[in-house]
């Protein structure tokens, strides 16, 4: 017998099947509910490795084998146990920080440590020479106490005196208890208003010792004071590498710092001049005056920054009557007037010298390039 399918069952049978095969991955609405119930949250990162540096500590390095044996041990544990991840590595990096704390207290410990030895040796080899004096002197103290007196007295005195000096202060407080006259007040007197365990002479000896500096803290004391020290020896080892130039490369007949007068037509002084000296380092090399503005630039080979040939018309001049109003009393016996042939036509400038006896040894200089055979 042949049993006959109703057209409308045929045409959905084939829409369904063709849906299927059109869309495969299409499911029904009730499946994917029911998948949407069986799925796990999941989060997607990015990591990025990066490979560590040249400038890593042994800390550093104690800290990532930590981290890794523990991520490992992670992981193999979540295969087993189904361990969170996000959890164990919040764990490791406690126990990283932990271990690093750890690693700083003990840094602290040590360095009081070092600190407490640094204080006991300095305190004997008079870095503070006011309490090295003051102990020694009580060592001395103790030593001839010992040497004249028995042992036993003096521990029995030392006993007694511990023993009288508590009693007295017992019956001091009993006084101040009475005559208060409140037994409120006396009643509501506790540990806390008066420490037990304070001892003002333990505090004593503790600050005297602690007074004394360690090495840590003669470093930052003289750091300043060894940075001048540094800087004076540097000068003066300058200054002698620059005199045996001076006087064996250069063959100056004289070298030195003065003051040069220089126009400041921007500013005034309090004289109401419009110039001001400024000092130079100058030096006389056969029929030339040559300057710098410093010293350094003379010792790193710079151009100068002026220069005077004794040639033709040159020399030493006088003070002019205007020189001569402009300048203060103290000023005129240190002036030193020198003209000559400059770059490009006759220069004269004037210089200030610190004293009579550089005045007279650079007049002298002066005098000895120009009476010399001059350049025509």
């Amino acid at each position: 017998e042949t049993i006959e399918i109703p057209q409308n069952l045929e045409t959905t049978c084939d829409n369904s099947f063709l849906a299927r095969l059109t869309n495969p991955d299409d499911e029904t609405p009730e499946k994917d509910n029911q998948e949407k119930k069986n799925e796990v949250p999941m989060i997607y990162l990015e990591a990025e490795f990066i490979m560590p540096g040249d400038n890593f500590t042994d800390i550093d390095r104690e800290t990532s084998i930590v981290v890794a044996e523990h991520m490992i041990s992670s992981a193999s544990a979540s295969e087993d146990i189904r361990v969170g991840f996000i959890g164990s590595s919040i764990s490791t990096f406690n126990t990283v920080r932990g271990v690093t704390g750890q690693v700083q207290f003990i840094q602290n410990q040590l360095g009081n440590v070092l600190n407490y030895i640094e204080i006991i040796r300095n305190a004997f080899n008079f870095t503070c020479p006011e309490k090295s004096a003051f102990i020694l002197c009580c060592i001395g103290t103790l030593w001839l106490l010992f040497a004249l007196i028995p042992t036993r007295f003096v521990i029995l005195a030392a006993g007694l005196g511990q023993y009288i000096a508590t009693f007295m202060s017992f019956i001091s407080v009993n006084d101040t208890s009475a005559s208060a006259g409140d037994k409120e007040i006396v009643a509501t007197r506790t540990s806390s208003d008066v420490d037990e365990s304070y001892n003002p002479y333990v505090t004593r000896i503790k600050n005297f010792f602690m007074s004394i500096p360690t090495n840590e803290d003669l470093r930052r004391y003289y750091f300043w004071e060894a940075r001048k020290v540094g800087e004076r020896e540097r000068e003066i080892w300058a200054s002698k590498r620059r005199a045996a130039r001076l006087t064996k490369l250069y063959q100056a007949q004289w070298f030195g710092r003065v003051e040069l007068k220089m126009q400041n037509v921007l500013e005034y002084t309090e004289d109401g001049r419009n110039w001001d000296w400024v000092w130079i380092f100058a030096i006389i090399q056969g029929h030339r005056f040559v300057w710098w503005r410093s010293e350094k630039d003379f010792d790193e080979g710079e151009n100068p920054s002026g220069q005077i040939f004794f040639a033709g018309h040159s020399g030493l001049a006088g003070l002019s009557p205007l020189e001569l109003r402009e300048l203060r009393k103290k000023e005129i016996p240190k002036v030193v007037n020198i003209f000559g042939r400059g770059s490009k036509e006759q220069l004269k400038i004037s210089l200030l010298v610190s004293d009579e006896a550089m005045k007279e040894s650079l007049e002298n200089a002066v005098l000895n390039a120009t009476h010399d055979a001059k350049i025509e």
